[in-house]
């Protein structure tokens, strides 16, 4: 069974391998020989907030102007903390890059955009 030490062992490796322009994480974690899992033992849940950065609501955004109001009325502070920045608001509208989707007609009138930066 995998312990955490050995799981922050291999991933801080992989993560300097990767860094250092090696074989990247997927090659050092196939180096590690798999383990059964042991169900009566030590668990643990590992949960990561993004608090808003990057997350799932910030990658692919809303382009059509019905849904990309309602996301903005959604999502009112962290868009305000776009316009904040230096260089302006990069997840205005105006300023996103739309996707022309092969398989646009199954979405219907909504479109989506990435954020420029």
């Amino acid at each position: 069974m995998i312990n955490r030490r050995d799981l922050l062992r291999t991933t801080m490796g992989a993560g300097a391998l990767s860094m250092a322009g090696g074989a990247g994480i997927l090659g050092a974690l196939a180096q590690k020989s798999a383990h059964a899992v042991d169900v009566s033992g030590y668990k643990a849940i590992v949960c990561v907030f993004f608090f808003g950065g990057q997350d799932g609501h910030d990658t692919v955004l809303p382009y059509d102007q019905t849904s990309y109001d309602k996301y903005a009325a959604l999502r009112t502070g962290i868009l305000q903390d776009y316009a904040n920045q230096q260089g302006g608001n990069s997840r205005a509208r105006a300023n996103l890059l739309p996707l022309n989707p092969v398989n646009a007609a199954q979405f219907g009138s909504r479109q989506f955009a990435l954020p420029p930066s």
